[in-house]
């Protein structure tokens, strides 16, 4: 009897995972199913289902057309535009130039703040979609963005040993600066041009055991920048680029003895030329943004290469949170105990235990939507910022003191369509040389200071 309801209790188990099997066969979705399911789903804007149910198809091995059309479309009214973009690549694949899916994408790149790739899209449309997208939602072609800022040092700390000798510091003190950047799109190619101008103050401060010598004097700072961003059709973006620097600046010097209060001040008058190239590869994959960046530098009399390596993430697939993150390989080759500012006729090579060694430069940058218009970011940059380049070697640290670390947060206001307003503020330590003499014999050491700036922008579309 028992062996009887064995083999009953294996017959009625055999028989239900057989009916499970049936039922999961019936369940797997078709073509026919699919295809009604997303249409119905896309005429009630019912997004999150015709999402899912186009998840399901393909997993299934399920793709074609309108599939791929209907999941780019409720993506882009989910504001995932990344998912959208995607999406409708795919397809563009199916159906090469179809109106439809190329006005999307038109859309998406736009909210999704990629203006190269907007203008290339832009291109391929045709006929009354082109005049229409274009006249409701245009392609600006140039920006203006003039951009000021002001910058000043905390008031050196120190304690004077006068057994020591004579005490020279070369302080920072404040600098003011005016920038200019103009961008021109043109299809897949965008042209940029920026000048920069600094002012900056500084000073240099004698202290002997009989008195104390200030003697100020200022840096003009002339930048002039240049890149070229070239996007492919498989939307791998290629930037060049290359900076040029022009400082001038009257350096007091004392002639006689350093021993004590005796000896003349005479000025040294300088002049450097700097440049900076670089070269960069940036691709989107998905969510997530790659890139690649080399450069070349002649500052501080001696080359300097940089590797940069960059992802940036948006995991919500768009601009309402994101993620940047720089790590980057500053090359000095060989020790270095120069403090001068670049390639000169003449250079000034104070001696400095802070001498420049490769290492690491680590960024992060971290923002989001905060308001309807407004986005917020907190950035820093930490390892020594002394001879780093960023952003296509658009920003040049060529400090004469090393650049301990950067913190700061900074606001984008979209004030209308065609105009934005920028504003933030920097916390930045420095190392500051301090140089004992006794006799002509130096005795170098460094210590810590603050500075803060605080800048502001516009940029203007047309």
């Amino acid at each position: 009897m028992k062996k009887n309801q064995r083999t009953y209790y294996l017959i009625g188990l055999l028989a239900i995972v057989g009916m499970t099997h049936r039922l999961h066969a019936q369940e797997a979705p078709t073509f026919r199913t699919v295809d009604a399911k997303t249409y119905h789903y896309f005429l009630d804007q019912k997004w999150d289902s015709l999402v899912a149910v186009g998840k399901t198809a393909l997993a299934n091995d399920i793709d074609y057309y309108y599939l791929r059309i209907r999941l780019g479309i409720a993506y882009f009214n989910k504001g995932k535009y990344a998912k959208a973009i995607q999406h409708l690549q795919k397809a563009t694949k199916f159906n090469s130039g179809d109106s439809t899916a190329l006005e999307y994408m038109y859309y998406a790149y736009r909210s999704y703040n990629r203006p190269l790739y907007q203008s290339h899209i832009a291109k391929q449309l045709k006929g009354n979609a082109r005049q229409r997208i274009l006249k409701q939602f245009p392609v600006y072609k140039n920006s203006f963005s003039p951009e000021v800022g002001y910058q000043w040092d905390n008031k050196l700390a120190y304690v004077y040993n006068p057994s020591l000798g004579v005490l020279q510091f070369d302080l920072p003190q404040s600098f003011m600066f005016f920038g200019l950047d103009y961008k021109h799109y043109f299809g897949g190619i965008a042209l940029n041009a920026a000048y920069e101008y600094f002012d900056s103050r500084r000073m240099k401060e004698t202290i002997t055991p009989l008195s104390t010598i200030d003697e100020k004097y200022n840096v003009a700072e002339h930048h002039f920048y240049v890149n070229t961003e070239i996007s492919s059709k498989n939307k791998l973006t290629i930037v060049p680029a290359v900076q040029y620097q022009l400082l001038k600046y009257s350096l007091p010097t004392t002639v006689g003895s350093t021993t004590d209060s005796a000896g003349s001040i005479t000025l040294t008058h300088y002049s450097y030329n700097n440049i900076i190239a670089s070269l960069g590869l940036y691709k989107d994959v998905r969510s997530v943004s790659l890139g690649l960046a080399l450069s070349y530098s002649r500052l501080y009399n001696k080359p300097i290469f940089q590797t940069t390596g960059q992802l940036t993430w948006f995991p919500l697939g768009n601009l309402n949170l994101y993620s940047t993150t720089n790590v980057a390989y500053v090359i000095f080759p060989g020790a270095s105990t120069g403090t001068g500012r670049g390639r000169g006729a003449t250079q000034k090579t104070t001696s400095t235990t802070n001498g420049d060694k490769s290492h690491a430069v680590i960024e992060e940058a971290i923002g989001g939507k905060v308001t309807k218009n407004l986005w917020i970011e907190a950035q820093g940059a930490f390892n020594g910022l002394r001879g780093y380049n960023k952003a296509n070697a658009t920003v040049v640290f060529n400090n004469p003191e090393q650049v301990k670390y950067m913190i700061g947060l900074t606001g984008v206001y979209e004030v209308s369509k065609v105009l934005e307003l920028t504003i933030g503020y920097q916390f930045s330590q420095k190392n500051i040389t301090e140089t004992y003499y006794i006799g002509i014999i130096p005795k170098v050491s460094t210590q810590s200071n603050n500075s803060n700036s605080i800048y502001a922008g516009l940029k203007w579309k047309l």
